[in-house]
């Protein structure tokens, strides 16, 4: 959930490859994915971002409307709505 609040506040996040996140974040789209327990390569990522504001503050504004499309209050009613209509069916 910390990475959605971030994106939904248009911060770049610097996340690992693992469970849901890659789900969330598009690599060097919408945030910076690195491999899980590479304590260099998350260290890297934001570094990178620290020299970069200017693309740190695209990676977070892409990252807020990937966040509003997919993860946002309405998409998640209409996701509830269309799972309870196929079980409805059923």
């Amino acid at each position: 959930m910390s990475i959605l609040e971030a994106m939904a506040l248009a911060r770049p996040v610097v996340t690992t490859d693992v469970g849901g996140t890659v789900e969330a974040v598009v690599h060097a789209q919408t945030g910076l994915v690195v491999p899980a327990r590479d304590t260099g390569a998350a260290a890297a990522a934001l570094a990178r971002l620290a020299a970069q504001p200017d693309w740190a503050r695209e990676l977070g504004e892409r990252g807020q409307e990937r966040q509003r499309r997919l993860f946002g209050g309405e998409a998640m009613v209409e996701g509830y709505e269309r799972a309870l209509a196929e079980v409805a069916t059923r």
